[in-house]
């Protein structure tokens, strides 16, 4: 799996995050970011380009069509990229990077905040809202092991989804059929369980000018890249210790 089709599936899990009586049991917005830092830049520093790409997903951003201004709403998955590991080097069947990626869940501590709380947050006490996040955590992490590389009937191309989703596909009448690469999708399980089978979930404190409050671990997982796709271009190259002067 690339790191891409990770993200794609991760911002699935916020937009079919199941709708709740209370807006707080619902994922609401997906975003990629560089550090916790970055929860203080506006709109997260995400623009109208993201709505092609699988780095952020806002609902309520998807709710108007995406015509209105891009106002994230919490709860809040976040993913950091970390740092990779490269194994496997100059191996069969190709270099392996695994990637480490921080996830967290977020909600404001509205208690906390001075001036101007966000749209439709209450009033949750930080206990309430680490058990909150928590649950939305674990929730993401089940959609992440439900992952299977297959191809359907609609598209013969194999990709990552989630397998609940394909048959929900297949009730909707989306798709007729799919077909799973057991080989692939095996691999990427006993991948995340050896991986992370001792992952530690950290707290969030009032981080941001929101008073974010949440939990947060460290997810690795691995995919074998056969080849950089770049071939050096000796016929372009210059020679540059014998050029004449």
């Amino acid at each position: 799996m690339k790191k891409t089709d990770f993200y794609r599936l991760l911002g699935e899990a916020v937009r079919y995050s199941p709708e709740s009586e209370n807006k707080y049991d619902q994922l609401q917005t997906f975003v990629v970011m560089r550090s916790l830092a970055d929860l203080n830049a506006e709109s997260f520093g995400r623009t109208s380009l993201d709505r092609f790409r699988n780095f952020f997903y806002s609902r309520r951003w998807e709710d108007t069509g995406y015509t209105s201004s891009i106002q994230p709403e919490f709860p809040a998955l976040i993913a950091i990229d970390r740092s990779a590991r490269l194994t496997n080097f100059m191996r069969h069947p190709g270099n392996i990077i695994c990637p480490q990626i921080q996830l967290a869940v977020v909600y404001p501590n509205v208690e906390r905040i001075e001036g101007t709380t966000p749209a439709a947050c209450e009033a949750l006490v930080s206990e309430e809202i680490y058990d909150l996040t928590e649950k939305h955590l674990l929730y993401v992490l089940e959609y992440i092991a439900g992952a299977v590389y297959a191809s359907t009937d609609v598209n013969p191309v194999p990709a990552w989804y989630n397998s609940y989703r394909l048959m929900w596909e297949i009730d909707q009448g989306d798709i007729a059929t799919f077909s799973t690469n057991q080989l692939e999708t095996n691999r990427f399980v006993k991948d995340m369980q050896a991986n992370n089978a001792s992952a530690v979930i950290n707290y969030i404190d009032d981080v941001s000018v929101n008073k974010l409050c949440g939990v947060s671990m460290d997810v690795v997982f691995c995919g074998v890249t056969c080849s950089s796709g770049i071939n050096a271009a000796f016929t372009a190259a210059v020679d540059c210790c014998n050029q004449n002067v």
